[in-house]
């Protein structure tokens, strides 16, 4: 991994960052309602001390610094365009059980398409799994009506497995 690398990911980072506040303001309301402060904001806890202990078990190419703030901005952006737009907006127009499934299905989608060695339809176990994340996440937001859970649970995935 070199210095270039390391700058490219923060830069395609930044970018990613911006595109979400221009959504975050253009759905201001929606937003609002993600994120709307809630008990279940102590979710936060959980990836908070997984982000502590990071550094002694981190083994990726990237400078831990650079991981974090791209892995959280990854996060927040899947977490918010597919958990929270998505889900909100087909959820004006479908049931809830219809709208998990889209959400699920999209889910999986996003991360075959970017990752088609490990999620792909040839890798039938690991789609399904993925797919059954979407849906348990999905099932979580619908129920509880915020981002906070599902975004600290898939925060603390990434901060568990680097």
């Amino acid at each position: 991994m070199t210095d270039d690398d390391a700058a490219s990911v923060l830069v395609e980072s930044a970018v990613a960052l911006v595109v979400l506040a221009a959504l975050a303001v253009a759905h201001r309301g929606v937003t609002r309602s993600l994120l709307a402060p809630s008990r279940a904001c102590w979710a936060y806890v959980l990836p908070a001390a997984l982000a502590v202990a990071l550094p002694f078990h981190y083994g990726l190419a990237l400078p831990v610094g650079v991981y974090v703030a791209w892995m959280a901005v990854s996060v927040l952006w899947q977490q918010y365009l597919t958990f929270g737009l998505l889900q909100h907006h087909v959820g004006r127009v479908l049931s809830t059980p219809w709208t998990v499934a889209v959400v699920a299905v999209t889910f999986w989608a996003g991360h075959a398409w970017v990752l088609p060695e490990r999620f792909g339809p040839d890798q039938p176990v690991a789609a399904l799994a993925i797919a059954a994340l979407g849906a348990a996440l999905a099932v979580v937001r619908a129920r509880l009506g915020t981002l906070h859970v599902p975004l600290a649970l898939h925060l603390a995935f990434y901060l568990a497995f680097a």
